[in-house]
């Protein structure tokens, strides 16, 4: 009887002890995949607040880009507003000669 009852005990002592095992391998591969995917979730949110920073660059730079460069540049001015023709050049001046005949001639 003994025997029977050191055997029952050393089965109940077996058995909780796998029982044991068998809930900390439970809670510690819960507790490894709860930390993997808070691990997912911040990769996530980096990723998340780097394209967010990514926009915001692209966003600032085209706003700079756009207040520093003038209203109407010259390139859309010219396609715009055809140059106007250039002046006529001056009626050259009479020569020297022709100038004095004539006065030559009106003397006479």
């Amino acid at each position: 009887e003994f025997l029977v009852l050191q055997l029952h005990s050393l089965s109940l002592s077996l058995s909780l002890s796998l029982s044991l095992s068998l809930s900390l391998s439970l809670s510690l591969s819960l507790l490894l995949l709860l930390l993997l995917l808070l691990l997912l979730l911040l990769l996530l949110l980096l990723l998340l607040l780097l394209l967010l920073l990514l926009l915001l660059l692209f966003l600032l730079s085209f706003l700079l880009f756009t207040s520093l460069s003038p209203p109407c540049s010259l390139l859309t001015l010219h396609s715009l507003h055809p140059p106007p023709p250039p002046p006529p050049p001056p009626p050259p001046p009479p020569f020297f000669f022709f100038h004095h005949f004539s006065l030559i001639s009106k003397i006479l």
